[in-house]
């Protein structure tokens, strides 16, 4: 659940239907919705309640039978606040992907890093994205901001501020981490974000060799939303797109090879 505006009338009837994106293209790290109603891969139920300033709503949407999917209307949704609330209730056949709180906040590191650091929070405070008080709580657990450079041990720091002109479009660090892997899974190299979502973890064209599983870095350029495909997993760079993304993501890569060799890193040709 959240604290937010919550949905208008007219955005929770498109909630319910597939065909239907809420959100502007480029306007933030998805569409609403597609979430929920993705869940139906692994549940059976999906409850949502929200509450706005001039709408409060709520639907109980499940599935009929193994092919039918229907949503019924909540008469009398609890109001705590603005807001909206998803419950998802799993099939019991479900096998979930993690055991503990624990591992919910390991897949919330690896999938929304930049929202747990107290540098980025400041960042998209000042360009007006997110409050810097933003916190995520699982279980009933606030889970505190970090530095991420001091938690991953992160040596030959670079920092630097990509701007158009002189407005500020994003917020970029690398590093080479005590250990291989900081964030397990295999997950190394530059985390590519927009509004705090991880898009794309690679080393932008380079090879940087043996040193490779202990360089990280995350970038996050919310501009670059524009170019978020329906699946939020890459980027989509049509021939059209090509020179309006390079003008947001070149200067990542560029800085980025740069100080590969201000700190010896070899690059593999």
């Amino acid at each position: 659940e959240d604290n937010g505006n919550g949905m208008t009338r007219s955005q929770f009837k498109e909630y319910h239907d597939f065909a239907a994106e809420l959100k502007l293209k480029g306007s933030g790290i998805g569409f609403a919705g597609l979430g929920a109603k993705i869940s139906f891969n692994v549940a059976d139920r999906v409850v949502t309640q929200t509450c706005g300033k001039s709408f409060t709503g709520g639907s109980d949407w499940y599935l009929k039978s193994s092919n039918e999917l229907v949503w019924e209307d909540i008469k009398k949704p609890k109001s705590r606040g603005t807001g909206t609330r998803v419950e998802v209730h799993f099939r019991k056949s479900t096998e979930v992907a993690y055991r503990s709180s624990d591992e919910i906040v390991d897949i919330l590191f690896r999938n929304y890093l930049p929202l747990f650091d107290r540098r980025f929070l400041e960042f998209y405070a000042t360009i007006g994205i997110y409050s810097e008080s933003l916190r995520f709580t699982v279980n009933g657990k606030i889970i505190e901001p970090i530095n991420v450079a001091e938690q991953f041990g992160l040596d030959k720091l670079e920092e630097f501020i990509p701007k158009s002109g002189r407005k500020r479009i994003g917020y970029c660090l690398f590093g080479i981490s005590e250990s291989p892997y900081p964030l397990g899974n295999g997950l190394c190299g530059v985390h590519v974000c927009t509004y705090g979502k991880v898009v794309q973890s690679d080393f932008l064209g380079q090879f940087p060799g043996e040193l490779g599983p202990r360089i990280f870095g995350l970038a996050d350029i919310p501009p670059l939303a524009k170019f978020l495909d329906t699946s939020k997993t890459k980027f989509k760079k049509g021939r059209q797109y090509h020179r309006e993304f390079e003008r947001l993501y070149g200067p990542i890569r560029t800085r980025f090879e740069e100080w590969l060799k201000n700190v010896g890193v070899s690059v593999i040709e």
